[in-house]
């Protein structure tokens, strides 16, 4: 059997080829790859500290919101019941303001109604004899 020597030339241009594609292709685009992948974690983990970031400040401004809506409607229920109050004494001012009057109305006719009524007993004995005169035709 004879020796074929072109078996070793093509493996050695296959290592020859091998190791400057190695050098100057493989390693640098692992290189590249590598840096693509340490930006790109980089930058999720930038994205997700910007999303918690975000979240915690949504969070606390829900909070504080929800304490401005809480203060808010105590300050609301604060005035509604002043307004309450406010009313029912205007309320109580005015029917104690339309008692009087009222009353001194009241008061003003009955006195009217007394000298009304003192009039007209006064004339009650003069129409008394006038009718009777002019019903019997004679002065009585």
């Amino acid at each position: 059997m004879e020796f074929d020597a072109s078996l070793l030339v093509m493996m050695g241009i296959f290592g020859v080829v091998y190791t400057i594609l190695r050098i100057f292709l493989f390693r640098p685009l692992l290189r590249v790859l590598k840096a693509r992948e340490s930006r790109i974690a980089d930058a999720q983990q930038t994205y997700d500290s910007a999303v918690a970031d975000a979240e915690s400040k949504m969070e606390a401004e829900r909070a504080k919101l929800t304490a401005a809506r809480r203060e808010a409607t105590d300050h609301r229920d604060v005035l509604r019941r002043d307004a309450q109050v406010s009313r029912r004494k205007s309320l109580e001012e005015a029917k104690r303001v339309a008692d009087e009057k009222i009353q001194s109305v009241r008061d003003e006719l009955a006195d009217q109604v007394e000298v009304e009524r003192a009039k007209l007993e006064a004339q009650v004995d003069h129409l008394a004899n006038e009718i009777a005169s002019r019903v019997l035709g004679r002065a009585v």
